[in-house]
C-alpha cells in the first residue's frame, strides 16, 4: 500500500528482492506538495520488516538533489545534531513527522553550540496532529541571528515522531547547494 498525507492510497507490486520506484510527480501530479509518503507491505508477516526505502529529492529548477533513508518505526525524542542559521549562509528547515493517529505534545529545544554566535532561542511546547507534520525552519525561530547548535523535539505523551533536517545554502546563486539527514533517536 502506498500513501501520501492526504491523498488516496494506491497499491503495487514489489518482486521477491526487487525495487519500485516511485516518482511523486507521476504519483500526484504537478501540484506542489508537501508531506509524508507512506509504504506498507500488506503481506509480510506481523513483526517483520521486509522492506528498505531512500527518498531522492531533486530540485527541477537549479538540479540540486538532496538523499535520506525512510523509516521503519518512530520514537518519543529525536535529535538534530547540526542546525545552522545564517551560518555562512546555511540555514535548516526541520521536519517532524507524528508517525500516530492520536495528536503528539511535543518539546522542542535548540541547544546553542559554544561557538554560537547567538543563543538559542526560548524552548516552547507544541502539538503535531494525528499523522501530521511540524514544520520547524531556522530563519522563523532565529531571525537573522548567526545560529549554530542542535535541535531536539521530544513527544511528552509518548506518540511516535521521526524527523528529517534539509539544510540548504542560500548564498550559493549557481549551484544549488544542500545537505539532507534523517533525525537520531533520542
Amino acid at each position: 500500500s502506498i500513501q501520501c498525507t492526504g491523498k488516496s492510497a494506491q497499491t503495487a507490486t514489489v518482486p521477491a528482492n526487487g525495487s519500485l520506484t516511485i516518482d511523486t510527480l507521476t504519483y500526484l501530479g504537478p501540484d506542489d506538495y508537501v508531506g509524508a509518503l507512506t509504504v506498507t507491505c500488506t503481506n509480510c508477516p506481523a513483526g517483520t520488516k521486509y522492506l528498505s526505502g531512500i527518498a531522492n529529492e531533486v530540485n527541477g529548477v537549479t538540479k540540486g538533489a538532496i538523499s535520506y533513508n525512510g523509516f521503519y518505526e518512530g520514537t518519543t525524542g529525536i535529535l538534530f545534531p547540526a542546525q545552522h542559521n545564517a551560518n555562512w549562509g546555511w540555514n535548516a528547515f526541520n521536519f517532524i513527522q507524528n508517525l500516530d493517529s492520536e495528536t503528539a505534545n511535543v518539546h522542542v529545544e535548540w541547544i546553542a553550540a559554544s561557538d554560537s554566535a547567538s543563543p538559542a532561542p526560548a524552548a516552547f511546547d507544541t502539538t503535531i496532529p494525528a499523522n501530521g507534520k511540524l514544520e520547524l525552519h531556522t530563519y522563523v525561530y532565529h531571525g537573522a541571528n548567526d545560529f549554530v547548535g542542535a535541535l531536539k523535539v521530544t513527544s511528552t505523551n509518548g506518540k511516535r515522531i521521526v524527523g528529517i533536517c534539509n539544510e540548504v545554502n542560500g548564498n550559493v546563486s549557481e549551484l544549488d547547494a544542500s545537505i539532507s539527514y534523517n533525525s537520531l533517536p533520542q
